[in-house]
C-alpha cells in the first residue's frame, strides 16, 4: 500500500501537532509525513528529540518552513511538498495560538492577528492545497478547532470568534467539497495538557492591561482555566482522537468533539436561546 501524504501545520514540540506528526510517523509503511514549523533552523532540534525519545528516527518526519500568515509562504510550503510527494492526501491544519482579552484591552490590530493566524491561516492553507486534492479527486482536510469554537468563554472574545469562524468555514466547504472528492472535518477538543497557556498571547503574557472592573472576573477566570488544562487530554490522546478521523477517510464526520467537550457542546446545540450554555459557562469560569 502506497504511504498516504499528510501535512500537519504546526509541529512544535510538546504540542498536538508533533504529538499527531510523531504518532503517524511510526506507521511510515502507512503515511509519509511533513510537519511545518515557523523557524526550522530554531525548533527542529526539539521536535527531533521529541521524536527520539519516543524511539523513532529523529529525521521521521519532514520539516518544512511555513508562516500561515504569508501567502507566499504557504505557496512555497504547499509546492514543496507537492513537488517532494506528488500530491498531498490529508492535510491537518493545527497552527494557531490562544488569545486571552477583552473589548477594551485588545484593539482591533490585535484582533486582526488572532484571526491572520487562527483562521486566515487555515483559509490559506485549504486555498492553496485544493486544487492538488481537485485534480485528484481525493482529499482529506481536518481543520483543528476548539470547544471554544462552539461555545464561548470569558475572555476568549477574539480567539472563541475565530475559531467559530474555522468551524463555519469547514461546514460550508463540507457542503460541496465531496462532490469534488474532498473531505471535511473539524476538531473540537477541550483543554489539552500542552504548553497552550504558556504560549497564550494577550492578558496572559502582560502585554495587555485591565481595567479595574474586570480583575476580580479574570482571576476567577484564569484559575478555572488552568484547573481545565491540569485535567485535560494529552497531546497524544487528543491525537488519537485526529488519527481516528483519518482513518475514517470518506465516511469521516464533519464534526468531531473529544469526549471532555461533549456535554457543553450537546448543551450549547441543543439550546436555541443560547441562555443555557452562557449561564452553564459563566458557572464554569466566574
Amino acid at each position: 500500500m502506497t504511504p498516504k501524504v499528510v501535512l500537519i501545520t504546526g509541529v512544535t514540540s510538546g504540542g498536538l501537532g508533533a504529538a499527531l506528526a510523531l504518532k503517524l510517523a511510526s506507521q511510515k509503511d502507512r503515511y509519509q509525513v511533513f510537519g511545518t514549523l515557523r523557524n526550522v533552523s530554531k525548533k527542529s532540534e526539539l521536535f527531533r528529540l521529541e521524536a527520539k525519545s519516543l524511539g523513532l528516527d529523529p529525521d521521521c518526519i519532514h520539516l518544512v518552513e511555513l508562516d500561515v500568515t504569508s501567502s507566499e509562504s504557504v505557496h512555497l510550503c504547499v509546492q514543496h511538498v507537492l513537488s517532494k510527494a506528488g500530491h498531498i492526501d490529508i492535510l491537518v491544519n493545527n497552527a494557531g495560538y490562544g488569545h486571552f482579552g477583552t473589548v477594551e484591552s485588545d484593539g482591533i490590530d490585535v484582533v486582526k492577528h488572532v484571526f491572520e493566524v487562527n483562521y486566515f491561516g487555515v483559509y490559506r492553507m485549504i486555498e492553496a492545497v485544493v486544487p492538488s486534492m481537485r485534480e485528484h479527486a481525493s482529499g482529506h482536510i481536518i481543520n483543528i478547532s476548539s470547544i471554544g469554537g462552539l461555545v464561548g468563554a470569558p475572555f476568549n472574545d477574539a480567539y472563541s470568534s475565530a475559531k467559530a469562524a474555522v468551524d463555519m468555514l469547514t461546514e460550508s466547504l463540507a457542503t460541496y467539497m465531496p462532490s469534488l472528492g474532498i473531505t471535511m472535518s473539524v476538531f473540537n477538543p477541550g483543554a489539552i495538557t500542552t504548553n497552550f497557556l504558556d504560549s497564550i498571547k494577550g492578558l496572559a503574557d502582560g502585554k495587555a492591561t485591565l481595567h479595574p472592573s474586570y480583575v476580580t472576573l479574570y482571576e476567577k477566570f484564569f484559575g478555572a482555566i488552568q484547573t481545565a488544562f491540569a485535567g485535560g487530554q494529552t497531546p497524544a490522546e487528543a491525537a488519537a482522537d485526529i488519527v481516528k478521523i483519518i482513518e475514517a477517510g470518506k465516511d469521516a464526520n464533519v464534526r468531531n468533539v473529544t469526549l471532555a467537550a461533549k456535554d457543553m457542546a450537546l448543551l450549547k446545540l441543543s439550546d436555541l436561546t443560547g441562555n443555557i450554555a452562557v449561564k452553564a459557562t459563566r458557572s464554569a469560569f466566574l
